[in-house]
């Protein structure tokens, strides 16, 4: 199959260019559209407990929304109660007021719901919005325009709650694309440079991965027309996009340059370069894409992000390089190597004439397998240990990943500041009964729970319907005025009653506010101590969920590490079953996962150091996203067998030519060790440039996978891959069929003369 579409492709040239160039063009309109198509991503579960609460309580309660805006306005001299700031909060309520879709607006001087921080000069107002999350993007960015413009002099304001932690992610996302497109671009044509040695050869690199990022975000943008995705998709695409597709073309523009080296006319060695670096690159491709979509088994926003964001983004680079590529080559020709550079104008030797250096290197590695063997393993094994000490969730509640100048992340610490962290972020039980809330056995079970819950650690206070029964308003009297929902309730009461019970009487909310901040295990530790202790304890008949910010994670971190030892074992699976169809053998695929294995768990104990113990300069320590192993594990085993593939290729090609194992596996490295190097340390450029970015899980993913992408190329398959392929000799090339001969001598031969008769026959 690759044969034909090299042999199309090559044979009209123009007209594969242009159908190309067609694509290109109508995906440009598309692409610049997804950004304002995505989330801040889904971090609920559907069928979790916590989920399945909110969803109650947006049909059954007033005054919740899913989306609310706080508006912090602060005064660098004047008191909340002074008239001029009154008036300036007036004006922020006019304001909001002028979109129909802000359905509530809580004034902090008319509640009293602790909304003025007289200490520090600042107001809290509320601001429900009944818009999707893009329309709350386009409205938050529109307020920030016009706020500051309204505001008299001395006066702040700041945006800040879900809608403006989202509008600043959103644009902190697009932000990353273009760090990476300003900082990384230009050293990756550097690398391309040195490799190449050639302007033009340089250029093709670049420009097909220019190309596949464009063309996988406008595939993305018609499957975000249908399904939520996350901002970070644009980062996914960008990563693999510069780091996947430069090395296919990169592979495939060296093959081409070694087959006209060799004697080969330009079609002619253009097609040889699909049929051979193109088979690498198809099978390397599949492997990666197959490693994305195995993640999104664990049924989450970000899962099916990765999972569509990578497919895409391989699917295209793929198709660019065995089809555009080998078109434009051909129409390049012998000018591939045009605009040489002074400095380097070396050209690579032939491959009958490498450079000696690593001939001497791999063959003393070949001759001394077992010390080569302890010198690459100890730095992959040194950074294993941590490992094992790993804490992962999902930052709940947590602002603070923001950078330390975002608007919104000021805004939440004023707000917590002023309510505390516990406060601003409660552990809420839903307590769901059959007759009103305030019945007496619903009172009495009510106490009990309170008093429950009060006496569990790092618990600083519930609040409940309980305290709302005083001497001058007894149950009894709650219980009437909420009996008949269908009239309207006292403002006073209702304002009472609204953070509590559902408009049917018959469903409350006890808050439980924490002494620690959301995401720390002490509130972790709290919330599985209501679930496991405080709802088994309560009567028959009153059904209890416990939902908030910290549940949500747990549910979120619960339901994707229940689904790790399925995404891995089908991954394991799929990359033995994909390289036993490109290899034939059995041996080769093993060693592939196993040593994958190692640099993974080499990998995430490096980050775990980085990261989770703070040994990164500027970062607090901190577990680790819950994202965070299992997007490395999938990306590290897809990418690391692009040299995989590409290396053992060139073994195998000559192997079957020589049938000399050792030559093989020295003409294998020495043939390749170059452009494995310059492709490795393109993508170490292109990870690591996202160190920069100012997202946690982006910032863990691209340090963790320019670690490995490191000690991949210049341990696994420089020092590792030669003393396996020198220790197993010629069993490496060995298929199940030749296993079963020697396991079996008996039945293969019965086996062998069976199938004798048989042709004869």
């Amino acid at each position: 199959m690759l044969s034909k579409l090299g042999k199309v492709s090559t044979a009209y040239p123009k007209t594969t260019v242009f159908i190309w160039l067609i694509i290109l063009m109508v995906s440009i309109p598309f692409s610049s559209k997804l950004h304002d198509n995505l989330s801040g991503g889904d971090l609920t579960i559907a069928a979790s407990e916590s989920a399945q609460a909110n969803q109650y309580i947006a049909q059954a309660f007033d005054g919740f929304a899913v989306s609310r805006l706080i508006i912090v306005v602060e005064h660098n001299s004047l008191l909340p109660s002074e008239a001029p700031f009154q008036e300036q909060v007036k004006k922020v309520e006019d304001k909001l007021k002028q979109n129909p879709s802000v359905s509530n607006i809580i004034d902090p001087y008319d509640t009293g719901r602790n909304q003025i921080d007289a200490a520090s000069r600042r107001v809290f107002l509320y601001a429900n919005l009944d818009m999707t999350e893009q329309q709350s993007r386009k409205f938050v960015k529109l307020l920030k325009q016009e706020l500051p413009e309204s505001a008299a002099d001395g006066f702040k304001v700041l945006l800040t709650g879900s809608p403006a932690l989202n509008a600043e992610g959103s644009q902190i996302a697009k932000d990353n694309v273009k760090m990476v497109e300003k900082i990384g671009l230009p050293f990756v044509f550097l690398l391309l440079l040195i490799v190449f040695r050639s302007f033009t050869a340089a250029l093709l690199p670049l420009l097909t991965g220019m190309c596949a990022i464009i063309i996988s975000m406008a595939g993305a943008y018609f499957f975000s027309t249908q399904m939520a995705l996350s901002q970070l998709l644009t980062n996914i695409i960008t990563m693999l996009g510069l780091g996947i597709a430069i090395d296919y073309a990169l592979f495939m523009t060296q093959r081409f340059r070694e087959e006209l080296a060799a004697g080969l006319q330009v079609r002619e060695a253009a097609q040889a370069s699909v049929s051979t670096a193109g088979r690498s690159v198809f099978f390397a491709g599949a492997t990666v894409a197959i490693s994305m979509v195995s993640i999104v088994f664990s049924n989450t926003s970000y899962a099916r992000s990765i999972a569509l964001g990578g497919t895409i983004v391989v699917v295209a680079s793929v198709a660019i390089s065995i089809t555009l590529l080998p078109a434009v080559l051909t129409l390049i020709g012998t000018k591939i190597d045009s605009l040489k550079l002074p400095i380097l104008n070396k050209r690579r030797a032939a491959i009958k004439r490498e450079p000696t250096a690593w001939q001497r290197g791999i063959r003393s590695v070949m001759k001394r397998p077992i010390l080569f063997l302890l010198l690459a393993l100890v730095p992959i094994g040194v950074f294993i240990p941590p490992l094992t000490n790993i804490e992962l969730h999902l930052p709940a509640g947590s602002f603070d990943e923001l950078p330390a100048d975002s608007e919104a992340r000021q805004g939440m610490e004023a707000v917590t500041a002023h309510a505390g962290a516990g406060a601003t972020f409660p552990v809420k039980l839903l307590l769901k009964t059959q007759n009103n809330v305030f019945g007496q056995p619903s009172i009495d079970q009510l106490k009990q729970t309170v008093q429950q819950l009060s006496k569990l650690p790092n618990v600083q206070s519930v609040q409940s319907i309980v305290t709302l029964i005083t001497p001058q308003r007894s149950a009894e009297q709650w219980q009437k005025l909420t009996a008949t929902p269908t009239e309207p309730l006292p403002e006073q009461a209702k304002q009472a009653l609204q953070p509590f019970v559902s408009r049917d009487g018959k469903s409350t909310i006890l808050y439980v506010i924490p002494k620690t901040e959301a995401g720390s295990s002490e509130a972790r530790t709290l919330v599985d101590a209501i679930r496991h202790t405080v709802v088994p304890a309560i009567t028959a008949g009153i059904s209890a969920s416990v939902f908030g910010e910290t549940a949500a994670g747990l549910d979120y971190d619960a339901e994707v590490l229940s689904h790790f030892p399925l995404i891995i074992g089908f991954v394991l699976l799929l990359t033995f079953v994909l390289l036993y169809a490109a290899f034939r053998s059995v041996i080769i695929p093993l060693k592939a996962i196993i040593m994958n294995l190692l640099v993974t768990a080499s990998t995430l104990g490096f980050v775990v150091l980085m990261y989770q113990y703070g040994y990164m300069p500027g970062a607090e320590p901190f577990p680790l996203n819950i994202n965070t192993p299992l997007t490395l594990f999938v990306l590290l085993f897809g990418l690391s067998m692009d040299y995989e593939v590409i290396l053992i290729s060139r073994m195998r090609e000559q192997y079957r030519l020589t049938g000399q194992h050792q030559e093989s596996v020295t003409h294998g490295i020495v043939s390749t060790v170059g452009i494995i190097n310059g492709a490795a340390s393109i993508m170490v450029v292109v990870f690591g440039v996202f160190l920069f970015a100012d997202f946690q899980l982006i910032e863990e993913l691209g340090v963790g996978l320019a670690f490995a992408i490191l000690i991949d190329a210049f341990l696994v398959r420089t020092i590792l891959v030669p003393v396996f392929m020198q220790l197993l000799g010629k069993a490496n090339w060995w298929s199940f069929r030749d296993w079963f001969a020697i396991l079996m001598p008996g039945l293969a031969k019965k086996r062998e003369a069976r199938e004798q008769v048989e042709r004869r026959g």
